[in-house]
């Protein structure tokens, strides 16, 4: 991983800012998935690390390959309301509570409101896309997104728990 992906996953605010001492930081670079560094640390809930990125002029509402947020991070792994969240601090700057992601429409607040609903929708949207052949393409030869490395399996938070199963059609006639 970039360690300044990594940094910001790990909630790492000393490192963030010692690689900024060296000069600007590419903000907008992304992971394989198309996450930015406020996604990492919107995904931990690590707020002063949030804080120092938007400071450095990270976009509050760049979005990853599934159209999500760094707000959708926060709200699907449990750091989406209250004082001091990493989710109000977002909303503070300017985060648009109205994008939707691209696998269920699903908004910041629906995410909120449903983290389980959200996990197993796009768990399974992602198993959709990656069932591919050996060149990447689906049978009719479409390309998918990224593979299912991809896949924020969420941590139990807050009384939530999420359990996926995806089942093939049946080849019986």
């Amino acid at each position: 991983m970039d360690p300044m992906l990594d940094a910001c996953r790990r909630g790492d605010v000393a490192a963030l800012q010692r690689a900024a001492s060296f000069g600007p930081l590419d903000l907008s670079r992304k992971d394989e998935c198309g996450r930015t560094a406020l996604h990492w640390a919107a995904d931990g809930g690590h707020v002063d690390v949030a804080i120092a990125l938007i400071k450095m002029g990270a976009h509050v509402d760049a979005v990853d390959d599934d159209g999500q947020t760094a707000l959708h991070y926060a709200a699907a792994f449990g750091y989406f309301g209250g004082e001091g969240s990493i989710g109000e601090y977002l909303i503070g700057k300017g985060a648009d509570r109205s994008l939707a992601s691209q696998h269920g429409g699903m908004t910041a607040d629906d995410v909120a409101a449903d983290p389980e609903r959200f996990h197993t929708m796009e768990q399974a949207a992602r198993a959709q896309d990656t069932a591919a052949d050996d060149d990447g393409s689906d049978v009719l030869g479409a390309r998918h997104g990224p593979p299912l490395a991809c896949i924020r399996a969420p941590l139990p938070r807050k009384g939530f728990s999420t359990s996926l199963v995806v089942s093939a059609p049946s080849t019986k006639g």
